[in-house]
């Protein structure tokens, strides 16, 4: 299904933490949500616009924290 959808490489964290990721433009909270849960995440990141969500995913269903986004320093 996402085998077509158009992704960006990236990298979540920094040093030790520094893992790779990826970004896919357009993809609705939803199915990122689904997504995040068929890969064993704990949580996904989630924008629109200046935007973003941290999503926490557990057994009950998400959780939200939201915040606007900031032009990185680096």
């Amino acid at each position: 299904m996402l085998v077509s959808h158009p992704h960006l490489p990236a990298v979540n964290g920094e040093g030790e933490w520094a893992e790779p990721s990826v970004i896919l433009p357009g993809l609705g909270l939803r199915l990122a949500a689904d997504l995040a849960w068929r890969f064993g995440q704990a949580a996904v990141l989630f924008g629109v616009g200046q935007r973003v969500a941290l999503v926490w995913l557990n057994r009950d269903g998400v959780r939200l924290e939201r915040f606007w986004a900031q032009r990185s320093e680096h």
